[in-house]
């Protein structure tokens, strides 16, 4: 019986090493499923955006200033209602690889006098970078 109960004892302590083992080769491969989830309370303002020709600009990776990302150029953007979208509003541009896409209206035109790069100030650009 002492055997027996040795090898039972055994056993239960390899399947345990696998399960580990297992739960291990888990975590590696799905990463994001054990990512732990901070204590933190739900956001009560709302996030801040810069210009929508800001951001149209980017996803169509096209130079931006920099001094749209600055405190006063989010700030302007929000006084402006800049960020306001007009989804039916669509306007034709040609791409710079030369061929013609409709893009939403608010990104073909610039209401906001943005201030060069060569002009923004240390703590701007500081601002701009973070």
């Amino acid at each position: 019986e002492a055997e027996v109960e040795e090898r039972a004892a055994q056993l239960q302590c390899q399947r345990e090493d696998e399960d580990v083992q297992a739960l291990q080769e888990e975590r590696k491969k799905h990463k994001s499923k054990f990512v732990p989830i901070p204590d933190v309370p739900v956001p009560t303002e709302p996030v801040i955006m810069a210009a929508q020709a800001a951001l149209c600009k980017l996803k169509n990776h096209q130079f931006i200033k920099m001094w749209y990302w600055t405190n006063d150029g989010l700030d302007a953007a929000d006084c402006l209602n800049a960020n306001v979208v007009d989804d039916c509003s669509l306007s034709l541009i040609t791409m710079a690889e030369g061929l013609p896409t409709f893009v939403p209206s608010a990104s073909t035109h610039n209401e906001l006098e943005a201030t060069p790069d060569e002009d923004l100030t240390f703590e701007q650009f500081g601002q701009a970078s973070v």
